[in-house]
């Protein structure tokens, strides 16, 4: 039916068709869908902000093929893999090579829908599904992505135990309790699981505000005006070095990425033993992570408050902080940037 048609006329065709229908809809150039398409073969679910009168609502993105769902994180973590998509956009590829262009449309939650019209000062009229597309149009249009997650294997012990870990959280316990050493269980499998969590979500949360992060907002390094924290590693600076928040945040990801995909560092192998230092690294991990948050609360709470992300933040904060402390991994002086702050919420 199109195949004698140019990629400008079914791009019209296209448009006219949905012109009339509250959706989302596109028609893609080709080396647009190319860069989209790498993303998400390296970065197959990230996080997005859509803005609401007070704050931001978060959205997960999860790439399944060439479809690509959205559903509101606050779902994922009441509901688990039980919560369903709210938005789900289909691309069509089949015309790509031959006229460049792929065709793009949506099926979304009328309630979903209707959410975001009372919720964005910014969607205009009667079509909600325009506060959407615009926030849609910002994800793809972005720089840079949230680099992936590192995943359990499915069957594995560390699997096992990551569910279990996982479905404590859910469950509403004390997270004084959550974290303690599940009887009969190895303590090195313990700590890694959740290193591995912690690096997910405590990317996730800066990753959320780096771009309010910059080299001219945050030139240095810093917990507040006492504290400055300098970069060392053993390639590139073997001397402690004053970075940029950005870029020590860059650094640090990078690193802690690099040691827990080492398979002589974090083995996934049945059998294979951790080394004898692993619980020495993994003091290494969590103390700079908890400088994450230093910074972030410090330096950056007000992007916290104006993206109504205070609670996440705070749950994930409780939850690292008792776990650090329940196996003492972190050393009590690097915590004092934020003793008062903790006294308030982990009492």
């Amino acid at each position: 039916m199109v195949k004698d048609k140019t990629a400008e006329e079914i791009k019209q065709i296209w448009q006219q068709y949905f012109a009339a229908k509250d959706t989302v809809y596109a028609v893609i150039p080709e080396e647009k869908f190319d860069l989209i398409w790498n993303r998400a073969q390296s970065c197959p679910t990230f996080l997005c902000a859509l803005p609401r009168r007070e704050g931001y609502e978060f959205f997960v993105g999860q790439w399944t093929g060439a479809e690509l769902h959205f559903t509101a994180l606050i779902n994922i973590q009441t509901r688990g893999e039980a919560a369903a998509s709210q938005l789900i956009l289909y691309h069509y590829p089949e015309l790509k090579e031959e006229k460049g262009i792929v065709l793009m449309t949506a099926e979304m939650d009328s309630t979903f829908l209707q959410g975001i019209h009372r919720s964005c000062p910014w969607t205009l009229g009667p079509r909600p599904s325009l506060a959407m597309a615009l926030c849609l149009k910002q994800v793809f249009a972005k720089d840079k992505t949230f680099r992936p997650r590192k995943r359990f294997e499915p069957g594995t012990q560390r699997f096992e135990l990551y569910k279990k870990a996982q479905a404590s959280l859910k469950s509403g316990l004390d997270l004084r309790s959550v974290v303690r050493l599940p009887p009969g269980e190895n303590i090195d499998d313990w700590i890694a699981v959740h290193v591995v969590d912690f690096f997910n979500r405590i990317n996730l949360i800066y990753g959320t505000m780096a771009e309010r992060c910059s080299e001219t907002s945050c030139p240095v390094m810093a917990g507040g005006p006492r504290y400055e924290y300098r970069w060392q590693d053993e390639r590139q600076y073997r001397r402690p070095a004053k970075l940029s928040a950005p870029r020590y945040m860059a650094l640090l990801m990078d690193w802690i990425e690099g040691l827990i995909n080492d398979e002589d560092v974090f083995p996934t192998r049945i059998g294979v033993p951790f080394p004898r230092n692993f619980q020495q690294v993994c003091t290494k991990i969590l103390t700079r992570l908890f400088r994450v948050f230093v910074h972030v609360y410090i330096h950056h709470f007000d992007s916290i408050l104006s993206m109504g992300a205070e609670a996440h933040v705070n749950t994930c904060y409780k939850h690292f902080y008792y776990f650090i402390r329940e196996f003492s991994l972190v050393d009590q002086r690097e915590l004092e940037p934020l003793r008062e702050m903790t006294e308030r919420i982990c009492h």
